[in-house]
């Protein structure tokens, strides 16, 4: 069959058409290309160890260094700098003490020296403490001073809240909640600047630390904000926004939002609302009591403690067990202590005639035997401490390697005949077994090694970075950073090149 007209001839290319395509199509492989170099840089990128900074100490004087042990502050102050957030270089210098009339100068550089924030009277950084007496910073935010007056910039120097209030501090015990004092009123303030409650009452109280509901006093009556209203004679601070216990006509109860009763018992006090389980004290005693379904432990103990899956930690008599709400006991009364890791639900059993603890999952169910050196709750491990050497299991109690769960390590303790050593991913020898204890390595790649008595520090590479000279035996942590180690007070969170 003929072709038609149209294609007697030889078809002509289109040459637009066509170096369009070729255009379009090296911007398309260029863009690709791009994406996967990306990709690898964000890839790699995870893998870089960001900046940190830490406070040390240096006879008796107070500077800052980094992660690769670098001065960046020259240890030449009398008092401690404060580093609010370890990851930012700001630090706050505090100069010109007088103890008599508790005056102070601040000053706040930044890794480069230059000075920041000079345009305020004072600035300070906002402390809170847990309920350990642990200290931290709020983050991102600073006290700043001017004019007798106080407010809130962040730490690129933005002002958050205005150089008008009183006074400023923290709710104890709870991150991003700051109290404000304005013509004799509290309020209170997130950590952006934003009002979570009007300046017009008594008191402000945390609830607890995990929820966002809180204690206010009004016309000297007890409420919750947004929740009940300021009648009560007394709120008790039980980390639960949905039940509450109230005192009112000089009686405690137990109360929902609506403001029914839903805990009908003689009481004396109420020690924890958890997964609408109760745990109560009458004379002198506990039990608990189960809203939901209505279930009321028969027995009284000395202690009782609420961990999760309707399991409770008892004590008797001398000792400690566990019961369900059924008062059925899961674990005998016998051991010395019962230490519970809510964030991995790891029981750990003590008993007085043996140097190594029971380890339990949440089913209890036996892990191992030994002493529970961390529970990670972030990554989801325990690490544990056995006469073997450290070991390594998840939550369900799976024994792990310490590669699955260490991953971005490059060494690895191990121990052979008595000795602490140090492999690489490949199980090579990279550290010899020499060392009468060691730590795994830290996040700046660094790993303390002991020998006859005293501690020192290897790098990454297995470089000998300080001899074992180091006397730490009251130390609460082994922790180097090049040359220099953790100090002795945690809280403080400094490290020293002392002997």
């Amino acid at each position: 069959m003929s072709r038609g007209k149209r294609y007697n001839n030889e078809p002509k290319l289109n040459i637009k058409k066509v170096i369009a395509v070729i255009i379009a199509i090296i911007v398309i492989v260029i863009f690709i290309i791009a994406i996967k170099n990306l990709l690898k840089s964000d890839s790699s990128s995870n893998n870089l160890i960001s900046t940190t900074y830490f406070l040390i100490n240096k006879e008796n004087k107070w500077g800052v260094m980094d992660n690769n042990s670098k001065i960046i502050i020259e240890p030449i102050y009398n008092d401690a700098i404060i580093i609010p957030n370890n990851k930012r270089d700001i630090f706050i210098c505090t100069d010109d003490v007088n103890y008599e009339d508790n005056t102070y100068q601040t000053k706040v550089f930044n890794a480069k020296g230059k000075e920041l924030f000079n345009e305020y009277d004072k600035v300070t950084a906002l402390e809170n403490y847990d309920s350990n007496n642990n200290l931290w910073y709020e983050d991102n935010v600073l006290l700043v001073q001017k004019d007798g007056k106080y407010g809130l910039i962040n730490f690129d120097g933005k002002e958050i809240l205005e150089t008008n209030y009183d006074e400023i501090t923290t709710l104890k015990g709870v991150e991003d909640s700051i109290i404000t004092v304005k013509d004799g009123k509290k309020g209170l303030v997130n950590c952006i600047g934003q009002t979570v409650i009007e300046n017009k009452y008594e008191e402000i109280n945390a609830l607890g630390k995990d929820v966002k509901s809180y204690i206010i006093k009004e016309n000297d009556k007890y409420g919750i904000n947004e929740i009940l209203e300021c009648k009560y004679q007394e709120i008790l601070p039980l980390n639960n926004n949905e039940i509450f216990c109230v005192k009112e006509n000089n009686k405690y109860k137990v109360i929902n939002k609506e403001g029914k009763e839903v805990f009908v018992e003689k009481f004396d006090s109420i020690q924890t609302i958890q997964d609408n389980i109760i745990v109560y004290q009458y004379n002198k005693k506990y039990s608990a009591y189960d809203i939901q379904t209505n279930k009321k432990l028969k027995e009284f103990y000395k202690e009782l403690k609420y961990t999760a899956n309707e399991l409770f930690i008892a004590k008797s008599d001398n000792n400690y067990g566990i019961i369900n709400m059924d008062n059925e006991t899961k674990i005998e009364q016998k051991y010395t202590n019962i230490n519970y890791y809510k964030e991995t639900n790891i029981y750990e059993l003590e008993e007085t005639n043996s140097n190594l603890n029971t380890i339990l999952n949440s089913n209890l169910k036996e892990i191992t035997k030994g002493i529970v050196n961390d529970a990670n709750y972030k990554k989801l491990y325990i690490r544990v401490w056995t006469e073997n050497g450290y070991e390594y299991y998840d939550t369900n109690g799976e024994k792990k390697d310490s590669k699955e769960v260490l991953t971005q390590n490059n060494l690895f303790l191990s121990k052979q005949n008595g000795k602490y050593g140090f492999i690489d991913k490949n199980g090579n020898v990279v550290v010899d077994y020499i060392y009468d204890d060691a730590t795994e390595q830290n996040e700046f790649g660094y790993v303390s090694v002991k020998k006859d008595g005293l501690w020192g520090c290897i790098d990454k590479n297995g470089k000998i970075i300080c001899e074992t000279k180091y006397n730490l035996e009251s130390n609460f942590l082994i922790n180097f950073i090049g040359e220099y180690h953790l100090g002795e007070d945690v809280n403080l969170n400094y490290y020293t090149n002392k002997q």
